[in-house]
């Protein structure tokens, strides 16, 4: 895992992880950042960089057909993860448009193979709890 060489000032009223996760986006010229938080996600915005959270890699995983959304996000509401439940409806009913307007033709770049990495991980990570 690499660290930031350096957290400007204005990062101090985020959370550690945060500052860190922004600031090493920001020098390496991350294509976005994985962020929930909400004044997080708008800091980050503030800085110029894209953001993408849990439920937008869910997303992205269920439309490469790596996992059922609606079932993923069944779990991570098990789970101590907040989902706004109009979020959630909101990203499945894109993520139906988005299958029928495809006719089943996916187009995967390297972000989207290294979010299909994270979530084949997160995916292992909840099937040895489940077990």
């Amino acid at each position: 895992m690499q660290s930031p060489a350096f957290i400007p000032p204005r990062f101090d009223n985020l959370d550690f992880g945060e500052r860190q996760a922004l600031a090493l986006a920001k020098e390496i010229h991350a294509d976005f950042v994985l962020l929930d938080d909400k004044v997080a996600r708008r800091f980050a915005e503030s800085e110029a960089l894209k953001v993408k959270g849990t439920l937008g890699i869910v997303a992205d995983a269920a439309k490469a057909g790596l996992l059922n959304f609606r079932a993923s996000v069944e779990t991570l509401q098990q789970s101590t993860m907040h989902l706004e439940p109009q979020l959630a409806e909101r990203s499945h009913c894109g993520i139906q448009k988005g299958a029928d307007e495809r006719f089943g033709q996916l187009m995967v770049g390297p972000v989207e193979l290294d979010i299909i990495k994270i979530v084949r991980s997160i995916r292992r990570a909840i099937m040895a709890r489940t077990i």
